[in-house]
């Protein structure tokens, strides 16, 4: 969005919000992008951004917008917050990001909040806040997809398919009978793959990794320089 919109929405939305204008508010809301509310609510005082924000009713758009606002915001949009009602928006992100959020909360919050999430998912977020949000272990996710390497290729996008509780699924990692990573293989490579060839035979074994305490600039660094 050019910033000449995003001043113009600004302005009207704090004028609505003084107004209390809940109908126009949420008219705006449902026409912009997740990105652009965000960025728009980091704008706003404290006092407009959590009324507006409290007006969405739809707790995947509040997470959405969650994931792109900024430390500072986060803060102010949750504050005061019961810890269900943040757990209701924390449930719909991925454990990296919920992991950031839940690190920012006062202590008290943060515990409420950990006890109320699914089991599964608290786990995660707990492992997760061992490391430091700048490193490599803060910044990545549990949740991906490992095949064995007898698995085909066929095999594999029907796996593909289900694996609906991994985040984003743009790659196959390959591991032995014992969980043992061995390589690595893209979407489009499997594809294109014969649908009865092994994984372990076409997938990658030259592999970069990366230790979980590495700094997240030295991993950016790192993908950028080996694409």
């Amino acid at each position: 969005m050019e910033d000449r919109h995003v001043e113009i929405y600004i302005d009207t939305l704090r004028k609505l919000s003084h107004r209390k204008a809940v109908h126009n508010i949420r008219k705006i809301i449902d026409k912009l992008h997740q990105a652009d509310m965000a960025n728009i609510l980091r704008h706003l005082e404290a006092e407009d951004k959590i009324y507006i924000f409290d007006l969405i009713d739809d707790a995947v758009l509040k997470a959405q917008i969650l994931g792109e606002t900024e430390e500072i915001t986060t803060s102010e949009l949750l504050e005061g917050m019961d810890a269900e009602k943040i757990v209701d928006i924390l449930q719909h992100m991925p454990s990296d990001e919920l992991t950031d959020i839940v690190g920012i909360l006062p202590e008290e919050v943060a515990q409420q909040v950990l006890s109320y999430m699914q089991e599964i998912t608290s786990s995660e977020v707990e492992e997760l806040l061992k490391y430091d949000k700048e490193t490599a272990g803060g910044i990545m996710t549990p949740r991906f997809l490992a095949l064995s390497e007898d698995t085909s290729a066929e095999e594999a996008i029907i796996e593909v398919r289900k694996a609906y509780e991994a985040e984003t699924v743009f790659y196959i990692y390959v591991v032995d009978q014992e969980g043992h990573f061995l390589g690595v293989l893209s979407l489009r490579e499997l594809i294109i793959a014969p649908p009865n060839a092994r994984l372990s035979r076409i997938m990658k074994t030259d592999v970069w990794k990366v230790h979980t305490d590495m700094d997240q600039e030295q991993v950016a660094q790192l993908v950028s320089k080996y694409n």
